[in-house]
């Protein structure tokens, strides 16, 4: 039995949400932990699991949390009443099996669903999540919880009705693998049939990215039809900023006189950073700057510093949305206009030619937010072309 409480140090975040201390201890052969916002709240429980454990010794280590303390009260029960405790445990036992056997499937995702719509994850995860989970659901119609089979997971998942990709195919997988793992912990089932199932081997992934002259054309077009979208690309095309990123960005955090930009730790999908900017695209900045009052696609109505996580993750869900809805308009525009554009090819630009010129993954790792590792095997010799490159670092408002 361990107590951790939270620091300024070391905050207990989980989920999105802090919490002021952590009890962690074995039950059921397993560990465990659990988060409390109040530290009195932590002790108490670890007085009373403790006082559960100490009536049962050893056999406490192969019981649950539940079956602790029903089995405690079951003992107590018996002294008053003087009843058998064993005959009472074994029946206790056997109906809370055939209770837990006789789940309808159908009701333990509902309740996990509702349970996962304040889990402080994205508004597009859980979207996903709940879909999966309902689509599954109506695929294993009339069966039990602990009667779903790994059977029944492969065939909805190589199901040729869907005839999905492996790399849809394994986010599905994770996705029913946590809503087991979800009904084990609240005591819904007995047995996690998805996670016997090995991940499928996905196709090596090939990076695209956009040759300097259709960047030219993409960028005149965007800063002609939508202002806002161009200050976006700039941040994204020139200074590798990921485009939820840039959505979020704020002049403020942008220094036109020192040639530098910050990327707040609130807005960072990965690490807050600082990031010089090329001379080209301080040139683009610097002339949107007049017709763009602000970058951000929604709002802020307070400074980072005085919201609250709610209202952060509303903020950044929100513009999730719009970024989405422009970002079809803009690449629509294009192609009207006859301007080849390829989907996640914006960012990757810069990736692949910030290394061809200067051929520094540590550089170019943190302007990017990624490790060294990843931007090595994604960016590495995709471009040997110098002379590109510098052609890429050169493209001004025309």
């Amino acid at each position: 039995m361990k107590i951790t409480y939270a620091t300024e140090k070391k905050p207990l975040i989980v989920g999105g949400y802090h919490y002021a201390a952590r009890c962690s201890y074995r039950v059921n052969g397993k560990q465990k932990r659990k988060y409390f916002h109040t530290k009195k709240e932590a002790n108490e429980h670890a007085e009373k699991v403790r006082a559960e454990q100490n009536k049962f010794g050893s056999l406490a280590d192969a019981m649950s949390e539940r079956e602790l303390a029903d089995a405690a009260r079951i003992i107590d029960i018996c002294k008053v009443k003087r009843w058998n405790p064993f005959e009472v445990l074994d029946f206790y036992g056997a109906h809370s099996e055939k209770k837990s056997i006789g789940k309808q499937f159908s009701d333990v995702v509902e309740a996990v669903c509702k349970q996962k719509e304040t889990c402080g994850k994205g508004e597009k995860y859980i979207k996903q999540f709940q879909t999966t989970a309902r689509d599954f659901a109506g695929y294993v119609n009339g069966k039990t919880i602990d009667s779903v089979s790994k059977k029944n997971v492969l065939a909805y998942l190589d199901s040729e009705k869907t005839n999905w990709a492996p790399k849809t195919k394994n986010y599905r997988r994770s996705l029913l693998c946590n809503l087991f793992q979800i009904a084990k912990l609240q005591e819904l089932a007995i047995h996690n049939p998805v996670s016997e199932i090995p991940k499928w081997d996905e196709p090596s992934r090939t990076i695209g990215y956009f040759d300097p002259k259709s960047i030219q054309a993409i960028m005149n077009l965007v800063a002609r039809i939508d202002p806002q979208m161009a200050v976006i690309y700039t941040l994204v095309f020139f200074c590798g900023l990921r485009l939820a990123e840039a959505a979020r960005m704020s002049w403020d955090w942008i220094s036109l006189k020192h040639g530098t930009l910050k990327v707040p730790k609130e807005i960072a999908k990965t690490c807050k950073r600082v990031i010089d900017i090329p001379d080209n695209a301080l040139e683009w900045l610097t002339i949107l700057k007049k017709e763009v009052r602000v970058i951000e696609l929604v709002e802020r109505k307070k400074e980072l510093a005085d919201m609250n996580q709610p209202d952060l993750k509303l903020w950044k869900d929100s513009g999730e949305t719009q970024l989405g809805n422009r970002q079809k308009t803009t690449i629509r525009k294009c192609r009207e206009y006859g301007v080849k554009y390829s989907k996640n090819a914006v960012r990757h630009s810069y990736g692949t030619f910030h290394l061809a010129l200067y051929g520094d993954i540590g550089k170019t790792a943190t302007n990017m937010g990624n490790s060294p590792n990843q931007i090595h095997n994604h960016y590495n010799g995709e471009c040997m072309d110098k002379k590109a490159a510098a052609r890429f670092f050169s493209i001004r408002p025309e």
